[in-house]
């Protein structure tokens, strides 16, 4: 055997061995990630909370860098113009880039919570001193209701009769013990909010340190995958990965524009039919609509009880008005500003919220659609570029009609009409 032929075999060798490595490796590992899955969840936990400073960063400078680019690029011509001090003045440019980048977050969050906060503790304070009038009020029509509908009274008698026992029975044997713990309960509310707090400065912190170094980090990101993959594959990971940015930034960009303006709506409308509580409504409503699908329903039944418990007559108007606001939003001024960043069917929508929701909580609601619209993209990439390579048309509907395809012309055998007899073979015994 010639010494090529050796060292050839033996690289074969080594191939065959790391693969089989590689294998038996990642079975085991996949098999103690099962067997100890709750080990595996509170270690991943763990990590999550670790890593959530720089979560929170990556976040933010993903959305300072559209304004951090504007005064770089603006400022960098004026103080790169002397080649000797080009590279002084590109430090001093970052510099201001990210002192106006602080400076504005700062400056937007004082705002959100000037104009906000103190119009909701009012609201929060007239609720909490006229709520027995409130009571007062829902009691006297529910009461009148009753009074008009005898059998819709006897039937919730009975329901009360019901579950009066069961109810005295769960606050006594359930509630009660459970109110010592109302103390602990509010401190880790408050160890929380602190820790949040302090993660999102951390996470600034990290933010401006991302912003001064994204062009490094994505120069070096480059770099390797350019050594790691052949050329023709890392163009289509940054293809990917460009689509992906495309896709998250004209989704959550497009939805936040959509609730700012909704919530605007709703206010102005809320003024004018003279609802109380206008701006921690509009709030409500503005908030819980950036989650697709469900948010215009998580936000209008709790504001629906507030205004009934003021005025009945008044939630009446105000269901209808919140409808109507809903359907214009859905029909028109959402697909006005979010048309093609999603790019999926309604019914994946609804899937990818519920899947996401189930999974990840508020976030998987929240970021659950454009995910998965990603993910629904590639994969259809992926079987247009198959069916391209076997010489199949790409396009789905012609498959709606399809029987069969001829294996060997790769024709397409569409099903018979309807005034024909159906065929009862449905698997058939392809020619060799």
């Amino acid at each position: 055997m010639s010494k090529e032929k050796f060292i050839k075999l033996e690289k074969q060798h080594l191939a065959w061995g790391l693969t089989a490595f590689l294998v038996i490796a990642l079975s085991i590992l996949f098999f103690f990630t099962v067997y100890r899955w709750k080990g595996v969840a509170s270690w991943v936990d763990t990590l999550t909370t670790i890593l959530a400073p720089f979560g929170y960063g990556f976040i933010m400078a993903w959305i300072l860098t559209p304004l951090y680019n504007l005064v770089e690029n603006k400022l960098l011509p004026s103080f790169t113009r002397n080649p000797g001090r080009a590279a002084a003045g590109k430090v001093g440019v970052k510099a201001i880039a990210s002192i106006v980048c602080f400076l504005v977050f700062v400056a937007a969050i004082y705002a959100m919570i000037m104009m906000i906060v103190p119009q909701l503790i009012d609201s929060i304070i007239v609720i909490a001193s006229n709520i027995e009038d409130y009571v007062d009020n829902l009691s006297a029509w529910a009461t009148g209701l009753l009074d008009a509908n005898p059998t819709l009274q006897r039937w919730i008698t009975n329901v009360f009769n019901d579950w009066g026992g069961n109810l005295e029975t769960w606050a006594r044997d359930t509630l009660l013990p459970q109110m010592t713990n109302i103390v602990t309960e509010v401190s880790i509310g408050v160890l929380s909010a602190v820790k949040f707090l302090w993660n999102v400065v951390i996470g600034l912190i990290a933010c401006l340190y991302i912003l001064n170094s994204k062009d490094t980090m994505a120069g070096q990101s480059k770099r390797f995958l350019y050594g790691a993959l052949p050329a023709a594959k890392a163009n289509t990971v940054l293809s990917s990965l460009r689509y992906v940015n495309d896709v998250f930034n004209q989704f959550i960009v497009g939805k936040v524009v959509d609730s700012l303006i909704i919530g605007v709506l709703c206010f102005i409308g809320v003024s004018i039919l003279r609802m109380p509580f206008p701006l921690l409504i509009s709030v409500v409503v503005g908030v819980t609509n950036v989650i697709p699908f469900f948010g215009p329903f998580i936000g209008a039944i709790p504001t629906a009880i507030l205004v009934l418990m003021v005025s009945p007559i008044q939630c009446l108007y105000y269901v209808i008005f919140i409808f109507l606001l809903q359907q214009l939003d859905g029909n028109v001024i959402g697909p006005k500003i979010l048309s093609g960043s999603v790019g999926i069917p309604g019914f994946w929508v609804l899937f990818s919220i519920m899947v996401g929701g189930g999974l990840f909580g508020f976030w998987g609601m929240l970021l659950g659609v454009p995910v998965f619209s990603c993910v629904y993209t590639f994969s259809r990439w992926l079987v247009h570029k198959a069916l391209k390579k076997r010489d199949l048309p790409q396009d789905s509907v012609l498959y709606e009609t399809v029987d069969r395809i001829d294996p060997e012309t790769g024709q397409l055998i569409m099903l018979p009409s309807y005034s024909e007899k159906p065929k009862k073979k449905y698997f058939r015994k392809e020619k060799k």
